[in-house]
């Protein structure tokens, strides 16, 4: 038992260091930069989805199934741009 409780305040000394000099460093810019650009991908997936349906919605339903598959055609087009968003080059 006492080995456990060992390990636990090691470790919760450990997680306590780090935070520590994440605190007075900082995060490190490439980190910073990929959290940004993989916010940026998720944001612009869910905004071109949800833009897409809301205006899906509005159309008559015998015109839906037809845009169903414009939709699709769309989206195949767009998908380049959805998922760099940022227009990254890499």
């Amino acid at each position: 038992m006492a080995g456990v409780t060992a390990a636990l305040t090691v470790f919760g000394i450990v997680v306590a260091l780090v935070a520590v000099a994440i605190y007075f460093v900082g995060i490190p810019k490439e980190w910073k930069q990929a959290a940004e650009e993989k916010m940026a991908e998720n944001m612009g997936e869910s905004y071109a989805k949800d833009q897409l349906k809301e205006q899906l919605s509005k159309l008559p339903e015998a015109d839906q199934q037809k845009a169903e598959g414009i939709s699709s055609g769309i989206n195949k087009l767009t998908g380049g741009d959805l998922k760099n968003p940022l227009g990254r080059v890499d």
